[in-house]
């Protein structure tokens, strides 16, 4: 809800609709990589097409030149793009990996494919990003059609 922070008590309310598990996620599997769509993995920061990326990627080049606290940067969330993906840069010459995380936006539409088909499918963006340990995900909030 978009309260404002004094009203932050009154924010937190019950769902109106079942957290279960929906179907049509992207499915992950252990060693599969994710649909390019969702998630590229390149071997050099200028490879990849995400408009961020390559600065970001120098903006922490020059921290470490610098000797900036930025300089150890592993993840770099992002959001307000429009379009939510993750870039995972893992240089083959053993060079600094990176990671963006880019959760995309709240309004507009989204596209992804559904697991059980590869179907893209459109819908209302809602995307969340969560970090833990070394875990990165990006989940749509798919709220199922009143009915």
């Amino acid at each position: 809800m978009n309260n404002p922070i004094k009203d932050l008590d009154q924010s937190i309310t019950e769902p109106e609709h079942s957290l279960a598990l929906p179907v049509g996620a992207p499915r992950v599997m252990p060693g599969q990589s994710l649909p390019p769509l969702l998630c590229q993995k390149i071997a050099s920061p200028d490879q990849v097409q995400h408009g961020l990326f390559s600065n970001i990627y120098k903006s922490i080049d020059v921290a470490k030149q610098n000797n900036l606290p930025g300089q150890h940067v592993k993840i770099v969330a992002v959001g307000h793009t429009h379009k939510a993906a993750m870039v995972l840069c893992k240089p083959e010459d053993d060079k600094r990996s990176l990671v963006l995380m880019d959760v995309g936006a709240w309004i507009e539409k989204c596209k992804y494919p559904l697991a059980e088909s590869g179907d893209v499918v459109t819908e209302p963006s809602a995307q969340l990003g969560v970090i833990h340990g070394n875990d990165a995900r990006i989940y749509q909030i798919r709220i199922p059609a009143a009915g």
